[in-house]
């Protein structure tokens, strides 16, 4: 395994890291906010309280 002897290399790939870190971390979040949105909706449609309206 190549470790980059240069400061400032190290700090870009340190900086790519986070980066991406924070983009697993939104894109974690955005899953869960779309799992609970599809779990309010099912029980919505479970209750009756929302129809699914079919066009054909």
């Amino acid at each position: 395994m190549h470790i980059p002897s240069s400061r400032q290399e190290q700090q870009k790939i340190a900086t790519v890291l986070t980066t991406a870190d924070k983009e697993i971390e939104l894109l974690e979040q955005q899953l869960a906010d779309f799992q609970q949105e599809k779990k309010a909706l099912m029980q919505l449609l479970l209750t009756g309280k929302r129809r699914v309206v079919i066009d054909s």
